[in-house]
């Protein structure tokens, strides 16, 4: 049964603050930062018994709980440019149509006629990868351009 704390321990020990024993397990914030290197607990509580509580020290540093917020890392919202592809490097796929497997298959399955329909129209290619011919689906933007591929060979049909 897992439990979420609001400050759980850390994985790791440190070195107590206290006895100096390697045997400190440090408070963290949710985020798996540490509140602070002396707060935690010294796991021999026979002979040290060291513990500094999260709350303890955030009254003793003034430090509202209700107001507190925690500094988050920024994260970066910049969005990476889709790369696009050549026009001839992408009507290159459209052949071979007699060698990839999800092709052949769907033959069998609702004839030629319509699965050759489905390839216009969802721009379904064949390329030479993995030592053996994969079946290509093209990424295709709000302006029709091609910028990606996502390739299967569907060797387990």
């Amino acid at each position: 049964m897992k439990t979420n704390y609001k400050y759980p321990f850390a994985n790791y020990a440190t070195k107590c603050p206290k006895c100096g024993q390697r045997r400190f397990k440090q408070y963290l914030y949710s985020d798996g930062t540490p509140i602070h290197p002396t707060v935690g607990r010294c796991n021999r509580e026979e002979s040290c018994g060291y513990e500094y509580k999260p709350k303890e020290y955030l009254e003793s540093n003034k430090i509202l709980l209700k107001n507190y917020t925690r500094p988050t890392k920024r994260i970066s919202t910049v969005k990476p440019k889709p790369m696009y592809v050549d026009l001839g490097e992408m009507k290159s796929t459209f052949s071979n149509h007699n060698v990839n497997r999800l092709i052949l298959f769907l033959c069998t399955k609702i004839g030629v006629e319509q699965v050759y329909a489905a390839i216009k129209r969802y721009f379904i290619g064949t390329l030479r990868y993995w030592n053996d011919w994969a079946t290509v689906f093209w990424y295709i933007d709000q302006v029709f351009i091609f910028f990606d591929i996502f390739m299967n060979n569907f060797s387990n049909m």
